[in-house]
């Protein structure tokens, strides 16, 4: 194996799902050298730091970098789950001058087979080697935005250190960032944006997003066309991968029965964290999880078990209303209906919310929010959440919507064409404890 060391980013937040990423790895390591790792740890306390250390042995050697990240905390956004260290992905050249090359890898991963072979890749002169992000291309549309051909996820990246510092992309990575503070997912779009589709593509076991596949209804076939592979089954496609990437906010170390939440809890049994103390919240409601759920436990092929699953909240629907479609459908129906428009004004860019409404104004903002990454939708509400037909991200109840804490979201929105239905809405909101500087209407027509 050639001498590419691993680098890992976390803060103090981050260090406990980074440590069993790390002893996952440790555990399918096969190489004949020691495996050189680098932790780069944001504001890391002894508890995590502890633990870092415990992880070197005879096949690895863990090292530490301690360092100070409060001066880029201001790219930070309240609710989302990605921290701003992870925009320390942009310094690593600078931290680790005496390499040319490294392999970097998120927390949020489980590796199931030796990383050797992957280390050994060929850059042949690119910015990197990642794996192309499905979702972000087919439904999120994130190459559109920086006009690009393809765009990679940058959880998994074979990174060219010498480029890095030759061209100065830290400094012009940053620049990025403060000119476009809108950008979503942190970093990943800023490095798509430096790299300038100069990425060797690599196939999916390097980088399997199984849960977006999911939560964005991408079937096995569709799937297997995007990545030009050939699996009989999801489940094939995961024994296959080398690396599994635990996308999304719903995570083994935050929720009960989070995909892989077994899997992961193993491997945290093994490691320096074995008695590291989980709270657990309760996993979101509704047809969305019960797939994850399903996927998760029994492998079901995906069509088979959507059309199984859309048939159950079919039977629970509004009179009238007929079948739901799938999330990518119903969303693509309401995309060109330009009678609405998302309150861009009122909602600050970054910001979580709540949509209240899953019919046709709740999602033609969700359209218009997948094709511009705005804002965070944490929810849509909806008077029957069974009903809406949407599977891309929890629908709940308002009761379910009293029960969260304030400081969950930024705004309630609701997504209504009647006025009147709207004031009525406003005081059942209210009436249920929602504060009422959080709630927000404003005349979806467009202005």
């Amino acid at each position: 194996m050639s001498n590419v060391p691993v680098v890992f980013i976390t803060d103090d937040n981050y260090v406990l799902p980074t440590v069993v990423a790390i002893q996952s790895l440790i555990n399918h390591y096969q190489g004949e050298s020691v495996l050189d790792i680098y932790v780069i740890a944001d504001r890391v306390g002894k508890k995590g730091t502890h633990c870092l250390k415990e992880l070197s042995g005879e096949k690895v050697h863990v090292e530490t970098l301690m360092i100070d990240g409060s001066n880029i905390s201001k790219f930070d956004v309240k609710g989302y789950y990605v921290s701003s260290s992870a925009m320390l992905k942009l310094s690593i050249a600078r931290l680790l001058p005496d390499y040319d090359e490294v392999l970097f890898l998120d927390g949020d991963i489980l590796v199931q087979e030796d990383i050797s072979p992957l280390c050994e890749i060929d850059l042949d002169g690119y910015y990197a080697a990642a794996v192309a992000d499905m979702a972000g291309m087919e439904a999120l549309h994130f190459h559109k935005e920086i006009k690009h051909m393809r765009y990679f996820n940058s959880g998994v990246m074979l990174l060219n250190l010498k480029r890095f510092r030759d061209e100065d992309l830290e400094q012009k990575g940053f620049a990025v960032k403060e000119k476009h503070p809108e950008y979503p997912c942190m970093e990943q779009h800023v490095l798509n944006v430096l790299f300038h589709d100069e990425v060797k593509y690599l196939p999916p076991k390097w980088n399997l997003m199984t849960y977006n596949f999911i939560k964005f209804n991408l079937s096995l076939a569709r799937t297997c066309a995007f990545y030009q592979v050939d699996y009989a089954s999801f489940a094939d496609m995961e024994k296959d991968a080398c690396i599994i990437h635990l996308t999304n906010e719903v995570k083994p170390w935050t929720h009960r029965h989070a995909y892989k939440s077994d899997e992961w809890l193993a491997v945290k049994a093994e490691s320096p964290a074995e008695d590291w103390d989980l709270h657990l919240k309760t996993n979101p409601d509704g047809a969305y999880m019960q797939f994850v759920k399903m996927m998760g436990e029994t492998y079901h092929e995906v069509d088979a078990a959507l059309t199984e699953l859309e048939g159950q909240i079919a039977s629970n629907g509004q009179e009238g209303q007929g079948a739901p479609m799938s999330s990518i459908e119903s969303v693509q129906q309401y995309a060109g209906d330009a009678r609405f428009r998302f309150p861009y004004e009122a909602v600050k860019p970054g910001s979580v919310i709540v949509i209240y409404g899953g019919g046709v104004v709740g999602k033609t903002f969700l359209a218009q929010l997948g094709q511009s990454s705005y804002c965070h939708v944490a929810a849509v509400c909806d008077a029957n959440p069974h009903g809406t037909g949407i599977v891309s991200l929890p629908v709940i109840s308002l009761a379910e919507l009293s029960g969260w804490e304030a400081e969950r979201y930024d705004m309630v929105l609701i997504a209504l064409e009647r006025r009147d239905v709207a004031k009525d809405v406003y005081e059942n909101l209210k009436m249920a404890g929602i504060p009422t500087e959080k709630i927000r209407y404003l005349d979806p027509a467009r202005r």
